[in-house]
């Protein structure tokens, strides 16, 4: 890399901002050959193969008809009812053949195949070039999503089954008719460890994933939760999100090198009092990095700031903070490092919102009583009843309309609950609060009044 600017980018970022003259002015990151003196210019003809193809109109070549500057295909992979298009651009003057049809210099086409299959490109001119693209058709009934987070959990802990198939598949979950794509809660116990996908269309297919239980204080929760991150190298095999928190200390993500400051997050689905947190780096690790938590995603307290670190497994416990959200922010020790992470851990107990259930009688209908007391400070109690077991979320807002509490994220049986909802567990200034309560197709919003 030359002044951080990665080799990959040198001369577009050249190009970008003004140069003029010879762009090949160093073998900068180019390897000596060890059986002769001369040296391997396998990056410097990467990048200049990379303005060849695609600044040609704009810088000069000693250019040939025949040549193919551009040849893609996008997407490369399809489904049922889904089209792709290929693009091409060649010299002017050569003679061109798509497919074996006569086409123009340049041009694009969109196609709907029903099955794999290649497009081939043909030049004639003062050189004859020949490129190939290949199209890959996923058939209905190809899974190509399914995992059941976690896979360790407390009993009586709630897991999400997460899938997704190609378009036109019948699918079954535990032989249960589902959506193509979707989301379902379930909470696991010692007869039901096990969940089964199985599609149907052009080809059939199953997967199964099992649960275990652990204690409450070894259930790592990241293993739940949903990462984001900054960046990621996709030129790097395997490199991915989930790797975050795949409970293995050998799979790593890492980002994309260039100066600027990274970071990942990672979203719990519910709060936690969380009181430890592990972070394990991959090959580059930061000195200086901070680790946030959230309970809105909005606003952030500073829980660990690093200024030392030394890379390895660190171990951060007593931290006794409420948190749904975390964020770790990372600075690299130079402009040129792709840092890596190998695996973030959180540990601690749900939050407790005083989730009450009354099994005496079984209600009717949907609803959603007034909280009481109201006006309350800092706690109040939100009571509902649900006449079916369904999907439940009640969430609270401020009077902008943003979340700052999730009381209940889960699948719930037939039945009134009452929730203890303490404002100081977020910590919620005075003013006007709604809360909402989703299930099946009920919907109800309630206003309530914090006064300190």
């Amino acid at each position: 890399d030359v002044f951080t600017v990665p080799y990959s980018q040198k001369y577009e970022t050249l190009y970008k901002t003004g140069y003029a003259g010879a762009m090949s002015w160093s073998w900068n990151g180019d390897t000596q050959e060890s059986d002769n003196n001369t040296f391997a210019h396998t990056r410097t003809d990467a990048s200049l193969q990379y303005m060849y193809e695609n600044y040609h109109n704009d810088i000069v070549f000693n250019t040939m008809s025949g040549v193919i500057y551009k040849f893609v295909v996008s997407p490369a992979s399809f489904q049922k009812g889904e089209s792709c298009t290929v693009t091409w651009d060649t010299e002017t003057g050569s003679g061109v053949t798509l497919n074996g049809e006569t086409v123009s210099t340049n041009g694009s086409r969109t196609y709907n195949f029903t099955a794999g299959t290649s497009l081939t490109l043909i030049t004639t001119g003062d050189t004859s070039e020949t490129k190939t693209v290949t199209l890959n058709y996923i058939p209905p009934g190809t899974i190509i999503y399914y995992k059941v987070k976690p896979k360790e959990l407390p009993l009586g802990d709630t897991a999400r089954v997460i899938w997704r198939t190609a378009n036109g598949s019948s699918v079954k979950i535990n032989g249960v008719a589902a959506e193509q794509s979707g989301t379902m809660y379930v909470v696991p116990d010692n007869n039901h460890t096990g969940y089964t996908i199985s599609t149907g269309g052009d080809i059939s297919d199953s997967l199964t994933s099992y649960v275990s239980f652990v204690p409450f204080n070894q259930a790592n929760r990241a293993m739940s939760g949903d990462f984001t991150v900054s960046s990621l190298d996709s030129t790097l095999l395997n490199n991915k999100v989930d790797n975050l928190n795949d409970d293995n200390n050998y799979t790593k993500w890492t980002c994309i090198g260039g100066g600027s400051s990274q970071w990942i997050q990672v979203d719990l689905q519910k709060q936690y009092q969380v009181s430890q947190i592990i972070v394990v780096w991959g090959d580059a690790y930061a000195s200086s990095f901070q680790i946030l938590g959230s309970t809105d995603g909005i606003t952030w307290k500073t829980i660990k700031n690093i200024l030392t670190g030394q890379g390895g497994t660190n171990t951060y416990t007593g931290l006794n903070t409420p948190c749904r959200y975390l964020k770790m922010t990372m600075t690299p020790p130079n402009g040129t490092v792709e840092l890596s992470v190998a695996e973030f851990q959180v540990f601690g107990d749900p939050v407790t919102t005083g989730v009450v259930q009354d099994k005496n009688e079984l209600p009717l209908v949907y609803s959603l009583e007034q909280n009481y007391p109201n006006p309350f400070n800092p706690s109040t109690v939100i009571s509902y009843q649900l006449p079916k077991a369904g999907q439940v979320s009640l969430k609270v807002y401020d009077v902008l309309g943003r979340e700052v509490a999730q009381l209940v994220n889960e699948f719930q049986p037939a039945g009134k609950f009452n929730v203890d909802f303490n404002s100081q567990s977020y910590y919620l200034p005075s003013g006007v609060y709604f809360y909402r309560l989703i299930s099946g197709d009920f919907t109800r919003v309630m206003k309530m009044l914090l006064i300190k």
